[in-house]
């Protein structure tokens, strides 16, 4: 029982965390712009949006290290309906972003992208199925969605990595890369190996990022369901549940 509590309060902080991330993302739009329309080098609020986003890492890093050497997580087993409604809303957001996006890089990679877009939601709702009927999804189903995230990244880094101003694309490039190894760490604990402990980490990890997106994102939906199923589908231990 106090294992358990003691999770749901570090769950519950990183969804506060998350949200302070995003009102201090969005104050800093509203209020720190120039006539160009560039963010102020320097402000305060961008000081303390880094401040808050480096206190979570030192925070994530240490409750992962509480859990190593006790890498023994919940029996994939038994009925989760909150994993199953997570799962679905991650493939709910990535179909919604896929379905809305304008092209980004074109080519081959685009199309990939598309096309992993399109089988990732299906993926994901079938794994849904399974955590609400108790059984193990098969793995590959999770790797489908790794791959959609990974060419996302891919497809997307250009147009970040042109752009100026950090501030405008951090968040999105590290929220959908906790994403991406978030869903990495589930495919490999239902493979039967991977790092209970890193596939924590990634989703406190991607609950913070994602929220402090949510802000001022070209991808809302992704990122939402991004939220709402790493709240969700946070691996969690038999003995002394820490989640």
């Amino acid at each position: 029982m106090k294992g358990t509590a003691a999770g749901k309060g570090l769950r519950v902080q990183m969804l506060v965390l998350g949200i302070a991330a995003l009102v201090l993302r969005k104050m800093l739009y509203a209020t720190a712009v120039d006539v160009k329309g560039l963010l102020l080098r320097g402000h305060p609020l961008e000081i303390a949006l880094a401040v808050l986003t480096l206190g979570v890492l030192i925070r994530m890093v240490l409750a992962v290290r509480q859990l190593k050497g006790t890498d023994h997580c919940e029996n994939m087993d038994s009925p989760n309906l909150a994993a199953a409604f997570g799962n679905v809303a991650a493939g709910a957001g990535i179909l919604v972003t896929v379905l809305t996006a304008v092209p980004v890089s074109g080519g081959y990679l685009e199309s990939a992208w598309r096309f992993l877009g399109l089988a990732a939601p299906v993926c994901l709702l079938l794994a849904g199925v399974s955590r609400a009927l108790g059984k193990k999804p098969f793995f590959l189903l999770h790797v489908v969605t790794c791959l959609f995230f990974l060419v996302h990244i891919v497809t997307h880094y250009q147009l970040w990595s042109a752009n100026p101003q950090l501030q405008d694309y951090v968040f999105a490039l590290l929220g959908v890369a906790a994403l991406m190894l978030f869903c990495f760490y589930i495919a490999a604990r239902e493979a039967g190996c991977g790092s209970r402990h890193m596939e924590l980490g990634m989703g406190l990890a991607a609950v913070y990022l994602c929220l402090a997106e949510l802000a001022r994102s070209a991808c809302p939906a992704l990122y939402l369901g991004g939220v709402l199923w790493a709240l969700t589908d946070l691996c969690s231990r038999q003995k002394g549940a820490f989640l």
